[in-house]
C-alpha cells in the first residue's frame, strides 16, 4: 500500500514546482533573463512541445493530446504504485519523483496550454535546453526507477 509519506512527498514536489514557476512568472516577462550565478540564468520560456521543447510548436491538437497522454500516464503510475506488491524505498522514491514532476507539468498544460520553463544552464555561450524543476524531478525519478529494475529487482529473482 502506498505510504502516506510518499503522498506528502508528491504533493510537496508539486508545490515546490508550482511556487518556483509562480516566482518566475511574477518576476520575468517572456524571454527575459535573470542571472543567478555564472552558469545559470532564469530565462522564462513557454514550452508547447514535449520535454526540453521537443515537439510540434503552436499546435493546439498536439497540446491536448499531450495533456491527455500525461494524465493517463500519471493515473497509471499512481495505480501501479498503489497496487505494486514488491515495494522498495528506491522504487517508491523514484515513482514519487516522476509523479510529482508530471503533476507539475500537467498543471501547466491544463491551465496555461504550455509548460513554464526557466532553468537556463550554460557554459560560456553554450546553453542547454531550458527546463523546470518538474523536469528535474522526472529525470531523477526515472533514473531511480531504471536503477531499481537494473540493480535491485533482478537480484531478488
Amino acid at each position: 500500500m502506498l505510504k502516506f509519506k510518499y503522498l506528502v512527498f508528491i504533493i510537496s514536489l508539486f508545490f515546490i514546482d508550482f511556487f518556483s514557476k509562480s516566482y518566475i512568472l511574477k518576476n520575468l516577462s517572456l524571454l527575459d533573463s535573470m542571472k543567478v550565478f555564472p552558469g545559470l540564468n532564469f530565462t522564462l520560456v513557454f514550452n508547447q512541445g514535449i520535454a526540453y521543447g521537443i515537439g510540434w510548436q503552436n499546435s493546439i491538437i498536439f497540446s491536448w493530446l499531450l495533456l491527455i497522454f500525461t494524465a493517463l500516464v500519471i493515473i497509471w503510475l499512481i495505480t501501479w504504485l498503489v497496487l505494486n506488491i514488491e515495494h522498495s524505498k528506491l522504487l517508491d522514491l523514484g515513482l514519487s519523483l516522476v509523479i510529482g514532476g508530471a503533476l507539475g507539468n500537467f498543471y501547466d498544460r491544463a491551465f496555461y496550454g504550455y509548460v513554464i520553463d526557466f532553468l537556463d544552464f550554460y557554459i560560456n555561450n553554450q546553453h542547454w535546453y531550458i527546463f523546470n524543476l518538474a523536469d528535474v524531478f522526472i529525470s531523477i525519478g526515472g533514473t531511480l526507477v531504471v536503477s531499481f529494475y537494473l540493480f535491485y529487482a533482478e537480484k531478488k529473482k
